[in-house]
């Protein structure tokens, strides 16, 4: 009977540690979303164009439409993906190329 009785205890105890290990593996582990057939709408490819800085620091951008060849003014706003010391260079430039075209346009 003993040996019954450690059989028993031991394939009910693997059966809750399996359980257990599953639960916690659903819990740990998000369900896989699959792409559900074809997309809504249209997708219309469109890029982001950023022009440089003007003097206070604001970019002008830009959207082209891939599609169409359209390009469409969205207005200024504050410059993305320039560290530092590129946003100092290109106020640099813009500064000497406005200077530039001063000393020129008064002669």
């Amino acid at each position: 009977m003993r040996v019954h009785r450690e059989t028993r205890t031991r394939f009910f105890g693997g059966i809750a540690v399996a359980v257990l290990f599953l639960a916690l593996a659903s819990l740990l582990f998000s369900p896989r979303e699959f792409p559900r057939g074809e997309p809504r709408g249209a997708i219309i490819p469109v890029a982001k164009i950023q022009l440089v800085p003007d003097q206070k620091g604001q970019c002008r951008h830009l959207v082209f439409h891939n599609d169409s060849g359209r390009f469409e003014q969205s207005g200024t706003g504050r410059c993305q993906g320039l560290s530092g010391d590129e946003a100092q260079a290109e106020l640099a430039r813009e500064a000497r190329t406005n200077a530039m075209a001063r000393v020129f346009k008064s002669r």
